[in-house]
C-alpha cells in the first residue's frame, strides 16, 4: 500500500501537536484528551517534530497514542530547538539518522513519515538521501516528505524520493498556492496545507492559550511585514485550503476541544458530500 492508498482512506485532516500543546502552557493530561477526541472523531494522522518543545511533542504523542497502532505518525528531523530563540539545524546526515533515533525513543515506535524539515537543495546530499533510504528499506521510516515554504520543495522534490509536501496553503498567499498544489499533485506528491488559519486570526474572539502562545511567539522571533490576507472565519479558511486550495490534508493544531469538534466536523461535512 502506498501513502496515497492511506492517505485517501482517512479523513483529510490532521492533527498537529505542536506550540503551546508542546508546552507547560497545556497539561499532558489536556493534550491526552485532545488526541482522544481527534481519534474518536475519525482523525488517523497526526503530526509534531522534534523542534517542538524540544522533543515534548513527540513525548506527549508518543504516550497517547501507545496503544493505537493503526494511527499514522509524521515528525520531522533538520531542525531542532531549545526555547523560542534558540534553533539548530543539523542536515549532514549522521545529523539527520540521530534524530530519527531520538524521535523513535520519544514516539516509542517506527515513523510513518518524515519530513525533512526547511532542507535547502545543497543539504539533499547524495548520501543524505542514501541513508535515509536505508531507513525506509529497515523499516525505521516508511514514507519520506519534504516540509517548507519556498523553491526549495520544488528543488528537493526533483531530485528525491519523496512522497509528500508540507507546504503554507491560506486564502492570503493569492493564485500562488493552488498553483503550486496542483503542481506537486500532478507530480505524484501528497500535498499537507499548513498554516491554514493565518487569514482568521483577526476573526477570532478571545484569547485562548494558543492565541496566547502565537503572541508570544511573534514577539520573540519578529517576521517582516506582508501584505494583510483577506479575513475569514476560522471554518472557511480550513474549507478554503482543502477546497480551493486543493490540498489532500489540511493540518490544524488547537487547544480547544470545541474548536477541534467544529473543524472535524466541517471537514467530515465536506467529506460526505463528495
Amino acid at each position: 500500500m502506498s501513502l496515497k492508498d492511506e492517505i485517501e482512506r482517512a479523513l483529510p485532516l490532521a492533527f498537529g501537536i505542536s506550540g503551546p500543546l508542546a508546552t507547560p502552557l497545556v497539561r499532558p493530561g489536556t493534550v491526552d484528551r485532545l488526541i482522544a477526541t481527534a481519534i474518536e472523531r475519525g482523525v488517523a494522522l497526526f503530526d509534531t517534530a522534534p523542534a517542538y518543545g524540544d522533543g515534548e511533542a513527540e513525548r506527549r504523542l508518543g504516550c497517547a497514542l501507545t496503544d493505537q497502532k493503526d494511527i499514522l505518525i509524521s515528525t520531522k528531523a533538520g531542525l531542532s530547538s531549545a526555547g523560542l530563540r534558540q534553533r539548530m539545524r543539523d542536515f549532514s546526515p549522521d545529523g539527520i539518522e540521530r534524530s530519527i533515533d531520538k524521535s523513535m525513543g520519544r514516539l516509542g515506535r517506527p515513523i510513518d513519515l518524515l519530513w525533512l524539515h526547511g532542507a535547502a537543495p545543497e543539504e539533499l546530499t547524495d548520501t543524505l538521501l542514501t541513508r535515509l533510504d536505508g531507513r525506509v528499506r529497515d523499516g525505521s521510516v516508511r514514507y519520506l516528505g519534504l516540509a517548507g515554504r519556498g523553491a526549495e520543495l520544488e528543488q528537493g522534490f526533483e531530485r528525491g524520493p519523496f512522497s509528500a509536501v508540507m507546504l503554507p496553503v491560506h486564502a492570503g498567499l493569492a493564485g500562488n498556492a493552488p498553483a503550486r498544489v496542483k503542481a506537486f499533485r500532478t507530480a505524484g506528491a501528497i500535498t499537507f496545507a499548513i498554516e491554514i488559519m493565518t487569514p482568521s486570526h483577526g476573526q477570532r474572539r478571545g484569547l485562548s492559550t494558543g492565541a496566547l502562545w502565537r503572541i508570544g511567539r511573534r514577539a520573540m522571533r519578529p517576521t517582516p511585514p506582508s501584505s494583510k490576507p483577506p479575513a475569514l472565519a476560522p471554518a472557511e479558511a480550513l474549507q478554503w485550503a482543502l477546497r480551493d486550495g486543493g490540498a489532500d490534508i489540511a493540518v490544524i493544531t488547537t487547544t480547544r476541544r470545541d474548536r477541534l469538534h467544529s473543524n472535524i466536523a466541517m471537514v467530515q461535512a465536506m467529506a460526505d458530500s463528495h
